[in-house]
């Protein structure tokens, strides 16, 4: 790992002509391609220079150039205080040498309960057993497997990353991260079988277990990433994680035939019957925004198409601060993209609940301008939608809150009154109660925007309920409030730098997701995924590792040249008992939600110091069901849109 140099804050502005043919700029101006962009990710000064160009161009397709010209004077200062005030705290460490890298993401100390948490072997075990329950295959090598293939940044096959960790040093180096892993874990009261080290079975041996490393993966890697996340935010200080958060989806193509079945129902359950959770999409970009076109396309090769592709939707929220994932999903690609959001915000706040009030804001592209993303967002979490709009309606008539001075919205949300004026934004009233949890709603009647009326009218005001994606706390236009504008502009920029980036480093960087035959040979959901959360676990672990040791707080690192490290040997293994292995009978099996807790004791408390029963922790599940029980977000059931004749009081 290599330490890069803190983001330069922006100073002044560079001349125009300096970035006029830089291909990073244009790959930004273009807009999202649908796949791997390497160029899309911008520092401070050619961003400053791409938000300006996107801006103006919008406000003239929308307004005109004489309009615009006049309302980006106002918007433009805004726009650079923006910018400098949402600068990333620091810059993500290079990746330089595969195990020394490795290392420092398993020093961590969530990385290594993770790491014994996890068990492939998918069996139950108790006290009294003493973790063992009959031969077991080689599950630390699968592990192993697993891990290089996400982090080793060189391979997109197991049989790729089979080779790398026959042949190089990685094989040792996990047998210490399992060593070391397990005996942290007996240390704080958690009971794991210790599998012994790396030992290497035949090839199709070792991969015909690849679609075990999904078993319960998920929660664990959740606890860990929250648990990295808290501590890099106490040591970057001011509380910068999570106040502005950016959402997107990237296309991951699965193994299988890329055709859709719509037309051949037989064809589509066979493909089913292979990956059972690969669904068929298809959309293009149009001036409106992304428009789905998988009910008119049967094939990838069809024109006018930016992107089709039969396997899944990677949806991620990123922190727009840092550019580190909050929290990730693998979904059906059939399925809209903001699906999982509700999903997504209630396993991050189940676990760090006071992230939720230091929230303000969440930035996405046009899929995610609904109707039932931004209530959810607004009435259920407090958090703003900044999503881009889609230009493609008239003027609506209020459904709800009808007063005598207003007559209608049009397409940016501006309010129109009775004298046929237009008028300009105030403000909006949005303010949350205090105590209420992440997840439980505010009455919809709470939540108003309030325009200035005419010299006839005065100030005036209409529910956001009357549409949630247009009526929003930051406007979609500059007229009135240009300092909200400059911020929804400077969110969607921001946006589109990190979750790029993200994107681009997933893909160009750590080889998942690829296309054609880079497609990573999984059938299994779960376990594609788990590869993902590997991933993005490596690139939280390695920042924290970075800033850590910059604060001279770096944990000791796990090396492959501890004296006497076992050298992989190609036999098929079996369990062995360990000497860390004699966990006590009363101990317990723990969900690992503690990881924050007992990072912080681990400097601090002796080897072998008794620690005390961790209370029993809520599912993910539950804690839904508690949040949501009964409202038009609960599980099992389709959300149901609002009654058209209810009206305000």
């Amino acid at each position: 790992m290599r330490s890069r140099p803190d983001p330069k804050p922006l100073t002044k502005r560079r001349s125009t002509s300096a970035f006029n043919f830089d291909q990073r700029i244009e790959a930004f101006l273009d807009g999202p391609s649908g796949g791997i962009n390497p160029l899309a990710e911008l520092g401070e000064e050619k961003l400053l220079y791409a938000t300006e160009s996107v801006g103006r161009r919008d406000l003239e397709q929308v307004y005109g150039k004489q309009i615009a010209r006049e309302h980006w004077k106002l918007v433009e200062p805004r726009v650079i205080d923006e910018l400098k005030a949402t600068a990333p705290p620091f810059a993500h460490p290079e990746w330089t040498d595969k195990v020394e890298d490795i290392g420092r993401i398993f020093s961590q100390p969530e990385m290594q309960l993770l790491w014994a948490l996890i068990d492939p072997s998918g069996r139950k075990r108790d006290a009294r057993s003493g973790g063992k329950r009959g031969p077991d295959g080689a599950w630390t090598a699968l592990k192993a497997l697993g891990a290089t293939l996400a982090l080793g940044r060189k391979a997109s096959h197991f049989d790729d990353a089979y080779a790398d960790l026959q042949e190089s040093k990685l094989a040792r180096l996990f047998s210490d991260v399992n060593a070391t892993s397990v005996a942290y874990a007996h240390r704080h009261g958690h009971h794991v079988p210790d599998y012994g080290p790396v030992v290497l079975p035949r090839c199709d041996s070792l991969t015909r277990q690849k679609e075990r490393l999904g078993i319960g993966f998920r929660e664990r890697a959740l606890e860990a990433r929250i648990a990295m996340l808290k501590r890099l935010d106490r040591l970057i200080g001011g509380g910068q994680i999570g106040r502005r958060l950016g959402i997107d989806a990237t296309p991951v193509a699965a193994w299988v035939d890329q055709v859709s079945g719509k037309d051949n129902p037989a064809r589509e359950a066979q493909l089913r019957r292979q990956c059972p959770d690969a669904g068929f999409r298809a959309y293009r970009y149009t001036s409106t925004g992304k428009e789905d076109r998988s009910s008119k396309v049967t094939k990838r090769q069809n024109t006018g198409i930016s992107r089709a592709w039969r396997g899944y939707l990677l949806t991620t929220i990123v922190d727009l601060a840092t550019g580190l994932p909050l929290n990730s999903a693998l979904i059906d690609a059939s399925r809209s993209e903001w699906e999982p959001l509700a999903t997504l915000l209630n396993e991050i706040y189940g676990l760090w609940p006071e992230l939720c009030d230091r929230t303000e804001m969440m930035a996405g592209d046009s899929a995610y301008d609904h109707e039932l993303p931004c209530h959810l967002l607004e009435a259920h979490y407090g958090i703003a939608p900044v999503f881009r709009l889609h230009l493609n309606a008239g003027p609506q008539r209020l459904r709800y809150g009808r007063s005598d001075s207003l007559k209608h919205y049009i397409h940016d949300g501006r309010l129109v009154c009775i004298h046929d004026k237009v008028l300009d934004y105030l403000t909006a009233d949005r303010k949350r109660d205090a105590g209420l949890a992440p997840g439980e709603p505010m009455p919809d009647s709470a939540f108003r925007v309030r325009a200035a009326g005419c010299h006839k009218c005065g100030s005036v005001g209409a529910p956001m309920r009357n549409d949630w994606s247009k009526l929003t706390a930051i406007p979609h236009h500059p007229f009135g409030r240009p300092d909200l504008f400059a911020k929804r502009i400077v969110a969607l920029a921001r946006h589109r730098n990190m979750t790029e980036g993200h994107f681009n480093r997933l893909k160009t960087g750590h080889h998942l997701g690829g296309e054609d035959a880079y497609r990573t040979r999984l059938r299994d959901r779960a376990t594609h995924e788990a590869l993902f959360h590997w991933a993005e676990l490596g690139m939280i672990a390695l920042a924290l590792d970075d800033q850590a040791e910059r604060k001279g707080q770096a944990a000791p690192r796990v090396s492959p040249l501890v004296p006497g490290g076992p050298a992989p040997t190609a036999v098929v293994y079996t369990m062995v008992p360990s000497a860390s292995a004699s966990a006590p009978s009363d101990a317990v099996v723990s969900s690992g939600s503690e990881l924050e807790e007992e990072a912080e004791e681990a400097a601090r408390e002796p080897e072998g110091e008794e620690v005390a029963e961790p209370e029993p922790v809520v599912s993910s599940a539950e804690r839904w069901d508690s949040v949501f029980a009964g409202s038009r977000f609960a599980r099992g059931g389709a959300p149901s849109d609002p009654d058209p004749e209810q009206t305000d009081s």
